[in-house]
């Protein structure tokens, strides 16, 4: 299990096939080659939950969580994710 402490209020944890994103109020986002939730303000409840798998998914939810102030880098990255 890799773990990394990315600001005071938020831990990025990854077992290599799912990566969770973990605050004061338990898991804020998760991505895996099934599907994701991230934060989506633009979306009803404010929660964009859809299967994923692509490279093009990732970059989503790494963009959607910079806005939060929350930088992944790609070390976190699923294996296997298709183009």
């Amino acid at each position: 299990m890799k773990t990394a402490t990315v600001s005071k209020t938020y831990e990025i944890s990854t077992d290599g096939r799912t990566v969770w994103v973990n605050g004061p109020e338990g898991c804020v986002a998760r991505f895996s080659k099934r599907g994701m939730e991230v934060p989506a303000p633009e979306c009803a409840g404010g929660q964009l939950s859809r299967a994923s798998g692509t490279l093009q998914d990732w970059k989503y939810f790494q963009e959607a969580l910079q806005r939060m102030g929350i930088k992944i880098d790609d070390s976190f990255q699923p294996a296997g994710l298709t183009e």
